[in-house]
């Protein structure tokens, strides 16, 4: 009889120690969060300011490279879309949104994804992660090469946005666009 009072004060203790832990490892991960958050605002505010007088220059060629890479996978080397992933080629919100496109860029974007009376159930992971450069290449690349339009969007609106949307952490529905 005393082994299984033992026991259960044995079993209650630990489970009662594990609860408190964990909160309290919660509460201290979500204060770090915070200022790893405010420390990236602060890294992009500075690099925002240190390019704020420079120009942008395109350059095709590594967006071209960087397309390939990361997002002809999905949406085909053309921009065509395939059966998963709708099309980049005459998308209005390419060609006309820059705000709703750098947000799935950043953010990525999950279905149902509505396209040309089409309907794609694939999911866009988000590229926050990539340098603001490589970002503006890739938007630049998709806006004139695929859809013969004009420099689009520079690095310093793509650091503006990264900051702008730095406390997001889930991917944009077209709900939310």
């Amino acid at each position: 009889m005393k082994n299984k009072n033992y026991t259960k004060i044995i079993v209650t203790s630990s489970l009662v120690i594990m609860v408190v832990g964990s909160i309290a490892l919660a509460w201290i991960m979500s204060k770090n969060f915070r200022k790893d958050i405010n420390k990236e605002r602060y890294k992009l505010t500075k690099i925002y300011k240190e390019l704020k007088d420079t120009p942008y220059n395109y350059n095709a060629e590594d967006g071209r490279r960087h397309y390939n890479n990361m997002c002809s996978k999905c949406h085909g080397i053309d921009g065509a879309g395939s059966e998963l992933y709708p099309p980049l080629k005459d998308s209005e919100i390419v060609k006309s949104n820059k705000e709703s496109f750098l947000k799935i860029f950043l953010n990525g974007l999950q279905g149902p994804i509505i396209r040309n009376e089409k309907t794609y159930d694939g999911s866009m992971p988000g590229f926050k992660n990539i340098s603001h450069t490589d970002i503006a290449h890739i938007m630049n690349y998709i806006q004139i090469e695929i859809n013969k339009g004009e420099v689009f969007i520079d690095d310093k609106e793509v650091i503006s946005g990264k900051i702008k949307h730095i406390e997001r952490k889930k991917a944009f529905t077209e709900a939310d666009l």
